[in-house]
């Protein structure tokens, strides 16, 4: 209808337009028809005849054209001149330091043609004189460029930072960073570039203040699981962190939420750390990660594809005694209790008489074969295999991602693959994860004031490993290697599995034990709205509706074990062969609706108001099963060939429901004083009637100090200071039933009724715990105070923060006689502290062509106990929970050196009458009697009012905490020409552990090769750890918890956590070969630490010895962008 009006208006008046303003095609019409048939009186409107007709209008204003805009009228008889002709426009992207900006877009005004800038800042792009350029980078401002002709075209964007434009990602919304009054850290798709990586959470580490990222097992792609927190300990419910991605809240509170995302799709990330997280209310106890995704942007169709290649080395991998140490510290064991004759003596003057020497038995000729102390029945040769290097070996990561993306007419689209192919680095059986993510994003501008979005997720990941991976004892893989001596071998003559004492050949678990796969399926589909009926209105929507699915298929199967002579010893379970499976499907529905309004109408006063509501839905369904006997063939490992009468199967299902309202008010005054409250009211179906709604508020506040009038003779233009502080109170619902506010009847198991080869299973029936009828909501007060500021032309930045978590109503156990005879109920009333801070610098700079940067965040935090009825006695060993005391306190004894003669010894057992063996020998240890009553006594030490013991007091004391304190990192870089260098260390300054590993173990059990010949003996004073014993008392004794400082560490690691170097395409080849950016890198991660703990361990997992090797990973990759 609107163009052809304008063809009438062509054909009927002979005239082509062209228009200064951008106007509605048919608000143009409706303009030129008025126009051309009017009077040069009429309305003060003047029509000037001529060849080219100019129409001014003085008076009308409508919409957004106003008096004094043209509108030039061209006569359609003159020819229409040819476009003119196109040039090439080179130029370079700088920051306010002059450092070249990488991947800055620059595209020309009203085109789709579009180039990023390479490495080094350059670009080059074809476009006609006079045409603009549009150039723009995250974290800076756009730059508008009018080309006039020119072919080279130097461009220094202005952070923005410095004048407030920055967008930070907040609860429902963005807010500018510089008027922000929360503490919120933003990492950018910077910091996470060219890692490989499957799981997000492994990129996060140490990146940012208060964020901590504990990793475990690293080495088990299967089994490895991060775990998140933010600012500490808030509960002792463990209640998680709520990851919200693209504005919708995730069903988990776990690592899970995080790894369900391709990497290469997120855009930035804001983590919410104090007060104003209460905007999520229930569910913000732990803090919030806001993820946001890449989307479609102005341009040409951007193809973007990167590869890498990783290799992941085994490292870090325990080290045990040989099979001679062995001999010898054990028997030096038993001969120190006066034993000379022992299962050992005669092993140990079998290799004294024959004087064999590691180096005669290491190449493994088979010259010596023994039989103690395992008997007649497990003969062995002497030899030396390092297991861990049979079992392992490098292995191969491989990830591949494309994403297509752009913007043309009204559609938004940013669609992406990524498929990873990781090989565990077991060297024997069947280890892999291979996973395949599929994002599909479009937004779609049905009009001007009406916009469509959806973003559709799926996922397919699969995981295989020997069944039982995991386990600790002989059955489990990681078990069974470190049970077995380095002096089983392999394989036997005869080519079979080995038997040495009973134990199981790691190999053979590998290679005949049995799979355990899972096949995990993500389905992720959000459809969303954006209505914009007013200027200053905005509402939105979305519904989303999340299903997560697991099938699980294991068999654990049976295999023959031999000894060194190739007799058959036994077969590993007994002739049972198992098989099952297993199915769970969580689906995960969520709804919101939000409406922001924002009124700046009035002098010097902004003001927004946002309100919302939510309601989100959890549907929970397990099912597993299993055959335990009767497999026809352990190669059919399917559950219908097992036996009929041993078929056991179990079902879960459960759900619940969380409705919310929520609201915001921000307010500014002159652009520098600034305000903010949030509320947010919560209904959760896991509570009692009565007490489901809990109301959440939050208030901030800051001063921007910098646009005082009496601060700019001290400021230079860019500097930057503001002051901040906040208050919020955050809820939490994790770590209770779901039911658990009813009485219940547990149904399940149960017992074997009837003969034993024809028995049935009846079910049992236990009484649940107690009721919770009056417990309601955690709340947990947030208060903060924090700075931040720039300065020296913006090139240093950074923040500081302080802030006090407080639990007053945390959940705690109600105490009952022990007669009750059921699980007392889960109630409100214990009170939880945590006080912290944080510390964020940054430095960039460039010296001519050289750009560098630094930065470095340092977090502390301590969480203490202020009241818990259920747990005020302190026990020997870690007390994650004691009144009084800071999370998980090590309660132990107080070490007083190792008694180094009879006279010491005499001296100490007079002093004692009791709680000390009575078989003590010099070589063990001395505890000091801390309250002076001559008794060595297991109860914590207490005075009274005058500081005196109590009568209940014993020796107890609080030896330290294991709570990580003084987490850093630091990354540093620099890029010269189309070089780039970037290094990341991460790394924890105090770190209490407390050692779990003896120097006296069982005869079965491989002791440390980092012990040898430094326990206590006569000829051996000045060591650390105390005499070999292998009598069960006095070991016990030496090895309690206690300040020893075999017991006691300090873990205090640095580690080299990502090392980059790359290499960018020079824009004048990659140009000529029509692409817009291809870089080169290698990548390492995990490379080198310091650690101050004994032996060959992993710091972030100490005195951990069921695990699996530590990976080094060095990979080399591509990124490419046509």
């Amino acid at each position: 209808m609107n163009s052809n009006a304008l063809n009438l208006i062509r054909k009927q008046f002979s005239f082509r337009a062209s228009f200064k303003a951008a106007l509605p095609t048919q608000l143009i019409a409706m303009l030129l028809m008025s126009t051309l048939q009017a009077t040069a009186a009429d309305d003060g409107q003047k029509f000037i005849a001529g060849t080219r007709k100019t129409i001014f209008l003085e008076k009308v204003f409508v919409g957004n054209i106003s008096a004094g805009e043209n509108i030039t009228v061209d006569e359609m008889n003159p020819p229409i001149s040819s476009p003119a002709p196109k040039i090439t426009i080179k130029g370079k992207i700088t920051d306010e330091a002059g450092q070249a900006l990488e991947g800055a877009t620059i595209y020309v005004k009203g085109t789709n043609n579009g180039v990023k800038s390479d490495a080094n800042g350059d670009f080059s792009i074809e476009a006609e004189s006079g045409s603009i350029l549009i150039i723009s980078y995250i974290g800076y401002n756009t730059a508008e460029i009018k080309t006039d002709g020119e072919t080279n075209i130097p461009v220094q964007l202005e952070p923005s930072s410095a004048v407030g434009q920055q967008v930070v990602v907040v609860g429902y919304g963005t807010q500018s960073k510089k008027t922000l009054t929360s503490a919120i850290s933003v990492i950018n798709s910077d910091a996470l570039k060219s890692r490989p990586a499957i799981e997000t959470t492994n990129l996060l580490q140490g990146v940012s203040a208060g964020l901590q990222i504990t990793r475990s097992n690293t080495g088990n792609i299967r089994g490895s699981a991060n775990n998140i927190t933010i600012r500490g300990i808030t509960s002792r419910s463990a209640p998680g962190v709520l990851v919200v991605v693209d504005g919708i809240p995730q069903a988990s509170n776990d690592a899970s939420a995080l790894d369900n995302i391709n990497p290469e799709d997120i855009d930035n990330i804001s983590i919410l750390k104090d007060g104003q997280a209460a905007i999520y209310g229930a569910r913000a106890a732990g803090g919030v990660i806001l993820i946001t995704t890449k989307v479609g942007k102005s341009g040409a169709p951007a193809l973007h594809f990167s590869s890498a290649q990783t290799i992941q080395k085994p490292s870090l991998m325990r080290k045990p005694t040989d099979i001679l140490q062995l001999y010898e510290m054990q028997n030096e064991g038993y001969v120190n209790d006066g034993q000379t004759t022992n299962a050992f003596s005669n092993a140990a003057k079998f290799v004294k008489d024959n004087n064999i020497t590691f180096d005669k038995i290491k190449g493994n000729d088979q010259q010596y074969l023994m039989r103690e102390p395992y008997g007649n029945d497990h003969p062995y040769y002497l030899g030396y295999y390092d297991w861990n290097d049979i079992m392992f070996n490098p292995a191969l990561q491989q990830n591949y991602n494309v994403a297509v993306s752009g913007k043309r007419n009204n559609l938004s689209y940013y669609e992406s693959v990524s498929y990873a192919d990781q090989d565990g680095m077991l060297a024997h059986g069947s280890n892999y994860k291979k996973r395949l993510l599929v994002t599909l994003k479009n937004d779609y501008d049905v009009s001007s004031f009406l916009k469509i979005k959806s973003n559709i997720n799926i996922g397919n990941q699969k995981v295989t490993e020997p069944y039982n991976y995991t386990g600790g004892g002989y059955g489990g893989l990681q078990g069974s290697l470190f049970f077995t001596q380095t002096t089983l071998e392999p394989y036997t003559k005869g080519g079979h599995f080995m038997d040495i004492g009973g134990f199981y050949d790691p190999l053979a678990l590998a290679i005949a034990g049995g799979n355990t796969t899972d096949q995990s399926y993500i389905l992720h589909g959000t459809l969303g709205f954006e209505l914009k009926p007013l200027e200053d209105l905005l509402i939105s929507g979305e519904l989303s509706s999340n299903y997560n699915m697991t099938e699980t298929d294991w068999a654990s199967l049976d295999f023959p074990m031999y000894d060194a002579l190739d007799n058959f010893v036994q077969t590993a379970y007994g002739g049972l062969n198992q098989a099952g499976s297993g199915f769970s499907r969580d689906r995960y529905t969520i709804g919101n609706i939000n409406a922001s309004y924002s009124y700046n109408k009035l002098k010097n006063q902004k003001i927004k108001l946002l309100a919302g509501y939510s309601q989100e839905a959890d549907n929970f369904r397990s099912m597993s099963a299993y055959r335990r006997y009767g497999l026809i063939s352990p190669g059919l490992p399917t559950m219908s060939a097992g036996a009929a009468n041993e078929q056991y199967n179990s079902e879960t299902k459960n759900a619940y429901s969380l409705n919310s309202a929520y609201s915001r008010l921000e307010y500014s005054f002159k652009n520098r004083y600034l305000f903010e409250g949030v509320f947010r009211y919560d209904g959760s179906s896991k509570f009692a009637e009565g007490y489901k709604w809990s109301p959440f508020f939050g208030f901030s506040g800051g001063w921007i100090v910098s646009e005082e009038s009496f601060m700019k003779n001290l400021l230079n233009a860019s500097d930057f200071l503001k002051i901040r502080a906040s208050w919020g109170q955050l809820g939490n619902q994790t770590g209770i039933g779901l039911y658990d506010y009813l009485y219940q009847i547990n149904v399940g198991g149960g017992y074997p009724m009837g003969s034993p080869n024809a028995h049935i299973q009846a079910q049992a029936a236990t009484l649940g715990t107690l009721p919770s009828t009056t417990r309601t909501w955690e709340k947990i007060e947030s208060k903060n105070i924090g700075v931040d500021f720039t300065t020296f032309n913006s090139r240093l930045t950074g923040s500081f923060d302080y802030y006090i978590k407080d639990n007053k109503n945390m959940f705690f156990n109600q105490e009952f006689p022990q007669v009750l005879g059921a699980t007392p109920p889960n109630i409100n009333g214990a009170f939880l502290r945590t006080k912290g801070w944080e510390l964020e610098i940054g430095w960039r700079d460039r010296i001519s062509d050289f750009g560098y940067f630094v930065k470095f965040n340092l977090a502390n935090n301590n969480t203490k106990v202020i009241r818990l009825a259920d747990a005020a006695i302190a026990v020997q060993g870690t007390n994650p929970f004691v009144e009084g005391y800071p999370y998980q306190s090590f309660f132990g004894l107080k070490y007083d050196g190792i008694i180094q003669s009879d006279a010491e010894l005499s001296a100490y057992n007079a002093s004692m009458s009791s709680g000390i063996p009575g078989n003590l020998k010099p070589g063990d240890v001395r505890y000091k009697d801390v309250n002076g009553d001559g008794k060595l006594t297991s109860l914590p030490y207490e005075v009274d009012k005058d500081g005196k013991p109590t009568a209940t007091s014993g020796d107890l004391v609080q030896i330290g905490e294991g709570g990580q304190h003084y987490l850093f990192g630091i990354s540093l870089g620099f890029n010269w020409k189309n070089f780039d260098f970037s290094a990341f260390f991460q790394g924890v300054l105090k770190w209490q552990v407390i050692s779990g590993i003896r120097a006296d173990n069982q005869w079965y059990e491989p002791n440390e090769a980092y012990l040898y010949h430094q326990t206590w003996s006569p000829d051996r004073t000045n060591v650390k750890w105390p005499r070999l014993s292998q009598d069960g008392t006095v070991k016990n004794y030496n090895y309690q918890y206690s300040d020893a400082p075999y017991k006691l560490y300090n873990n205090k690691y640095f580690r080299l956590k990502n090392l980059q170097v790359g290499y960018t395409l020079p824009q004048r080849i990659s140009s000529k070969l029509k692409i817009n950016n291809l870089r080169i890198y290698f990548s390492g991660t995990d490379l080198w630490e310091i650690s101050h703990l004994p032996g060959n361990q992993d710091p972030e997992t100490p005195f951990s010895l069921l695990l699996s090797p530590f990976p080094r990973q060095y990979a080399f990759g591509l990124t490419l962008t046509l």
